[in-house]
């Protein structure tokens, strides 16, 4: 993936704040920094948040933090178990150790340690990235279904190779699609999910989900 991609598809206007602000889960925070690797638009918007924030924070009387909080922050800090989320920054090329697959990872994927790539079904692979959660990592065989899944939460699934098409919608490199099941009401919940990668080529994908995933085809 290159800044040279066309992305017609994006991230909501609350995702990108989310991330800005450090509230977003670490697994959805890795697709955010995937598609913007290539989306000069999200870019300019997470620095026109970042800016804002900024002027925000100027704003704010200075307060006396407690004596313990650096002691807090110094135990968080020591305990943290996520690497390093990745910088926005172009692809330096292939390199052998960022390979699953024939998939090259991304940058912002460049110190994970993805599990090993499995058969999930018929012209279906599968990988996890992050357990925590969770980030899959899913090549699809041009023409091939993805399996019917419910999951309860947020799901952002960015494109890494080749295309899909789910709800009517064709989504390409770059693109990322935004599924949130908590902003429907109880009936809507858990509605099956349906992928099909486009025959041109395979499509390989990274997704971040809160709920597991449960697969119903």
């Amino acid at each position: 993936m290159t800044s040279s991609v066309a992305v017609s598809k994006h991230p909501s206007s609350a995702v990108l704040l989310d991330n800005v602000t450090g509230t977003l889960g670490f697994a959805h925070r890795l697709v955010v920094e995937t598609h913007l690797l290539s989306c000069i638009e999200c870019r300019d918007s997470v620095l026109f948040l970042e800016i804002i924030g900024t002027g925000l924070l100027d704003d704010l009387q200075p307060v006396q933090p407690p004596p313990s909080l650096l002691n807090r922050c110094l135990s968080s800090i020591s305990q943290e178990k996520a690497p390093r989320a990745g910088h926005i920054a172009a692809e330096d090329g292939p390199d052998p150790r960022n390979m699953l697959g024939e998939t090259v990872l991304p940058s912002s994927l460049k110190d994970l340690k993805p599990s090993r790539l499995r058969w999930l079904a018929p012209g279906i692979w599968h990988s996890t990235l992050w357990r925590d959660s969770t980030l899959h990592f899913i090549r699809v065989q041009g023409g091939v279904m993805l399996p019917a899944y419910r999951h309860r939460g947020l799901e952002l699934t960015c494109v890494l190779s080749g295309a899909f098409q789910a709800g009517g919608k064709l989504y390409a490199v770059g693109d990322v699609s935004e599924e949130d099941d908590n902003d429907k009401d109880d009936s809507d919940r858990e509605q099956e999910h349906l992928v099909v990668a486009e025959l041109a080529q395979d499509c390989a994908s990274i997704m971040a989900t809160t709920g597991q995933l449960r697969f119903s085809g």
